[in-house]
């Protein structure tokens, strides 16, 4: 019956583009309400060739396959903010990754492992080996514990550099 188009930055969360799209969709509610009540507001039919599906959500759909590519990661930590994150295993524990961007662009370099931690940048955050490219983290939660962002984690996490993140 009515649709609206909403531009992204690249940087939306499921939990911020859900608020944005509540206040958007409670307006185009009412105004949609109020063309089919005046006669001015008529459907259209879906073309199903574009339509797409989803099956549910689980808490193991949150888990980093550090083997893909750096932009895929990123995206995932997007859209699985504030559930069910994404995650994965230090030490045998689980950590959240709750914030992330792409470092440096995409790397060719597939010599170091991925998932290996591999140090840390001032600006940037802790850096980790994908696939294909390095992802900074800027913010993380390892399980029964607070969030934390990237240099009080460290601060508490000492063997953290080096290690590789990853496995079941």
């Amino acid at each position: 019956l009515s649709q609206i188009r909403v531009p992204l930055s690249g940087t939306e969360t499921t939990a911020s583009l859900t608020d944005t799209l509540s206040e958007l969709g409670a307006q185009l509610l009412v105004d949609t309400l109020k063309g089919l009540a005046s006669g001015t507001v008529q459907g259209i039919p879906q073309d199903e060739s574009k339509a797409t599906y989803c099956t549910m959500i689980t808490k193991e759909d949150g888990c980093i396959d550090w083997a893909s590519d750096a932009v895929v990661i990123e995206r995932k930590v997007r859209a699985f903010d504030p559930w069910p994150r994404a995650w994965t295993l230090f030490k045998g524990r689980v950590l959240n990754i709750l914030q992330a961007h792409l470092y440096g662009g995409r790397s060719t370099d597939t010599s170091r492992l991925p998932g290996a931690v591999l140090g840390m940048d001032k600006n940037d955050g802790i850096l980790i080996q994908t696939g294909n490219g390095i992802l900074a983290v800027t913010r993380l939660q390892l399980a029964t514990n607070k969030a934390l962002d990237w240099m009080a984690f460290l601060n508490g996490t000492r063997d953290f550099i080096g290690s590789v993140l990853g496995g079941r």
